[in-house]
């Protein structure tokens, strides 16, 4: 327990050379096991072949596990000593004795076995076609089992082998016809294929069975992604079904008012403040694609409850300020579905649910908002340049991991606007009182009410 492997393989010799030294099942495999790590440490000759030191030791510890099923211990140690001895024979090119172990390992093995599946194709890496028959051999001895058939599947399809990996699928599906991951793996397989129908029929059925299953509705969204450069109405087709199969998912909805958005903006034209107008010449579609996107948004906007915006771990709130957000600019910057008061409010929304941090909701959404279209709203400029000036964030990542960072460009300008706004607040409330003949400053209220 203290690290001292030595220490401990010197004590059991010596009480092993004890007379009427009662040797025990447990001692052999503590011996195996501390032999084994010994052996690994020993290294390999330069064809990858056990050193002498190893094989001794390695030896030594198949000897000691000579039985690991009589071990009196929990089922998950017993199936890691049965690992032991096949890693050791394995290790000592002992090919079969070590497939032996491998697949007797597996029916029993508790939670995790990609050890033993890693096991076998290392095994057997220079025989093409004994893995895939071991891991037939893996799924047949576990009946409840549905792991081996997974990396059967993948394994024959990165091989190229359609046929043999969509007769794995159907074993996995008839094994387990209610499992949603199945039917992921067989909208995976045909999308892999350009099978389009058949791959949403799989990811549809996965979706039936679990409406919140994102491995399946990631799928859904690549075939519709797959197919829009070519068919974008059957792009939009293809995500109106998924949103039918996932009535509370408002990501879904951001996805697909990106993309009607992304087709509607090259007929527009634009004009102050960034705002567009469609063209005239617009096929009739592209309204329609319009109003569409708009109406997607605000569904998604709608999934998002508004009561729920100060409780939300901030990188929760963040993602779904970010669906808030689309909405507001969409209903901003497009003048043929314009609302202005309800995307000034978004904004705001958006700025309360991440403590006024998120990336553009001010610089430049709210900026260009109040600027063009509501100029004569200067305190609510003010106060959103006020608070957003010390607040707004970016994302970066590191590590595979995002996380917020601020933004000092966007803050400097935020910082920028409270002051100039400040002033011509000052000046505009100075001018009003000469104009009426009131004290300058004006003097405090005397309570909360006045």
């Amino acid at each position: 327990a203290q690290g001292d492997r030595e220490g401990a393989l010197a004590r059991l010799a010596a009480y092993g050379a004890e007379e009427n030294a009662a040797r025990s099942p447990s001692l052999d495999a503590l011996e195996a096991r501390l032999r084994y790590e010994r052996g690994l440490e020993a290294g390999t000759n330069p064809d990858g072949s056990a050193t002498e030191a190893a094989a001794t030791d390695f030896k030594a510890a198949i000897a000691g596990l000579a039985d690991p099923t009589a071990l009196p211990m929990l089922p998950a140690r017993r199936q890691r000593l049965m690992l032991t001895r096949a890693w050791a024979q394995h290790r000592l090119w002992q090919t079969e004795a070590a497939h032996s172990d491998y697949m007797a390992a597996y029916p029993i093995a508790e939670g995790d076995r990609r050890f033993i599946v890693q096991g076998l194709q290392s095994l057997h890496m220079h025989a093409p076609d004994r893995p895939a028959q071991s891991l037939q051999d893996l799924a047949a001895s576990a009946p409840e089992d549905l792991f081996a058939f997974d990396i059967l599947l993948t394994m024959q399809s990165k091989a190229g082998k359609f046929t043999e990996a969509l007769r794995a699928l159907e074993q996995r599906l008839a094994r387990q016809p209610e499992d949603p991951l199945g039917w992921v793996r067989g909208g995976d397989l045909f999308s892999e294929h350009q099978q389009w129908t058949e791959a949403l029929r799989h990811y549809t059925r996965a979706l039936e069975l679990d409406p919140n299953h994102g491995a399946a509705s990631f799928g859904f969204e690549a075939v519709a992604r797959a197919v829009s450069a070519e068919d974008f109405p059957r792009c939009v087709a293809i995500y109106e079904q998924l949103l039918a199969l996932r009535p509370d998912d408002p990501f879904s909805r951001n996805n697909l008012g990106f993309l009607l958005r992304e087709a509607v903006s090259p007929w527009t034209t634009m004009a102050e403040g960034q705002v567009q107008t469609l063209r005239p010449d617009a096929p009739p579609e592209i309204a329609a694609w319009l109003d569409r996107c708009g109406e997607v948004y605000a569904e998604a906007t709608a999934l998002i409850p508004e009561e729920d915006d100060d409780s939300r771990p901030m990188e929760e709130s963040w993602n779904l300020a970010g669906i808030v957000n689309d909405y507001a600019l969409m209903i901003h910057y497009f003048a043929d579905i314009q609302d202005v008061d309800l995307a000034e409010r978004l904004y705001w929304r958006v700025l309360r649910m991440t403590d006024g941090g998120f990336k553009d909701s001010y610089a430049p959404n709210l900026q260009r908002l109040y600027a063009t279209l509501r100029p004569e709203r200067l305190l609510s400029w003010y106060r959103a340049a006020r608070l957003c000036k010390d607040a707004i964030q970016r994302e970066v990542v590191e590590n595979g991991q995002m996380r917020l960072v601020d933004d000092p460009r966007k803050q400097a300008a935020a910082a920028r606007d409270e002051g100039r706004l400040r002033a011509r607040i000052v000046l505009l409330l100075k001018e009003h009182t000469e104009e009426d003949g009131s004290p300058w400053p004006p003097a405090p209220p005397a309570s909360e009410e006045d």
